[in-house]
């Protein structure tokens, strides 16, 4: 289980880095085109996607269903793809895609988030990162008249809120890990 947890730590710290940039990526070019935006979400669904892949393989290790960890990354590569198939899309579609992308993935964490045997504050976490992905959904469908600039803003605090949720994880399964080390059981 320490390798385990070792490599899920590297990869959601790699995960939570990733989302953090594509948040501040978002902050600095507020007036990205509805073309540069689709870009960067494509670009950002896809290595999520595989960083999510990566936790799939590792949830063998902890005997866990790789279910979730699977269905993240499969819909986050292919809205990913999506994305670049179809970059000159407009706002609007461009809005959906992204919100069903959040509202999809949000429920695969979730399910993780149940599917995972540790303690009761990295269950928070991913909950907590589930709740974000489907309310970051519901915000863009429910609010469709916003121009790019607004779901840019959207976008970036989500990712950044994101990404600061994975590292928390990421520094607490390090320190389950050392005290794991420390404290066999």
């Amino acid at each position: 289980m320490h390798t385990a947890l070792v490599r899920d730590a590297i990869a959601l710290a790699f995960r939570g880095v990733l989302a953090v940039v594509f948040g501040l990526t978002a902050f600095a070019w507020p007036h990205l085109s509805t073309a540069g935006l689709v870009l960067l979400f494509g670009a950002y669904a896809v290595a999520d996607g595989l960083f999510a892949l990566a936790a799939a393989a590792w949830a063998g290790t902890w005997h866990l269903r790789r279910w979730p960890f699977l269905g993240e990354a499969g819909a986050s590569v292919l809205w990913g793809a999506f994305a670049f198939l179809r970059a000159g899309m407009p706002e609007f579609e461009l809005l959906t895609l992204i919100a069903t992308w959040a509202i999809v993935t949000g429920i695969f964490e979730c399910a993780a988030a149940a599917a995972v045997e540790l303690e009761s504050h990295c269950k928070r976490l991913l909950a907590l990162n589930s709740l974000a992905s489907v309310l970051l959904g519901v915000l863009l469908l429910t609010f469709p008249g916003g121009d790019v600039l607004t779901v840019v803003w959207l976008v970036g605090v989500y990712a950044c809120l994101f990404g600061i949720l994975l590292l928390m994880l990421a520094f607490r399964l390090r320190a389950l890990r050392h005290h794991l080390a420390h404290h066999p059981a």
